[in-house]
């Protein structure tokens, strides 16, 4: 079946020669593989309209486990919006179907449609907005029998971000009371308070911090930021520690 989705796209592969992104996939194939136990486990950037098509699903499937209100950020017949055209999307398959993804945008971000400009300006400063993307739409399938996608997900799309584009810092917002569960992110100490009113009266906590600092806390590598400066660097230094092992 053939939907307008088929014609849309997201940004470009973030590592164009297909080669080279086929070889740090196999790494990260491998890595997640022996964390989780199992071989049918990956995750990949997704950017065509096939792709999105399959996006589109999943999403439907995925947030109609959530409450109800959920199903409207997209809808129940086409779960892909302009942002997703301009955004770098991620997906967990396990078993060649998806069940979880996460969306990394760079500026214009969802966090102002909440936060006034000069708020969000003075909290994420300097350099923002064109040195910041934006951690989002971030949804894990409860039924899923591989327990810690999250952390794969966000580690992934944030070493391929930080390593393939200009983009330093970061942005992501949540529930307060679910922070405990992002130990992937590289938060700073503060966050900045506010409310989605259409979600209800509850609080969420936006969230800043340093992509390259939040790649090497994760993979727990002993490197300057400054001298994390590609995916082989990043892939050599992982094959050094013993961080493949405990996985």
């Amino acid at each position: 079946m053939t939907h307008f989705t088929t014609r849309w796209t997201t940004l470009s592969h973030l590592i164009a020669d297909d080669r080279k992104r086929e070889h740090v996939y196999s790494f990260f194939d491998a890595m997640f593989q022996s964390k989780y136990g199992t071989d049918k486990v990956k995750i990949r950037q997704l950017v065509s309209g096939v792709e999105l098509e399959e996006l589109s699903s999943a999403r439907i499937r995925l947030y109609a486990q959530r409450k109800k209100y959920y199903e409207t950020l997209f809808g129940n017949i086409y779960a892909v919006d302009e942002i997703d055209t301009r955004s770098f999307i991620f997906a967990f398959y396990y078993e060649d179907r998806i069940v979880g993804t996460q969306r990394v945008t760079p500026y214009p971000h969802e966090a102002p449609r909440y936060i006034e400009a000069e708020r969000l300006q003075g909290f994420v400063a300097p350099g923002y907005p064109g040195n910041c993307v934006e951690f989002s739409r971030l949804i894990i399938d409860k039924t899923s029998p591989v327990k810690g996608a999250v952390d794969a997900l966000a580690s992934t799309a944030g070493a391929m971000v930080a390593l393939n584009t200009p983009f330093s810092q970061y942005i992501t917002y949540v529930k307060p009371r679910l922070q405990e569960r992002f130990t992937q992110f590289s938060f700073d100490q503060d966050a900045l308070l506010f409310q989605i009113s259409e979600r209800g009266d509850h609080p969420y906590a936006l969230f800043k911090g340093n992509l390259l600092s939040a790649v090497i806390n994760f993979f727990k590598i002993d490197c300057r930021p400054e001298d994390l400066t590609s995916m082989d660097v990043l892939i050599d230094l992982i094959s050094r520690t013993h961080f493949a092992e405990a996985l």
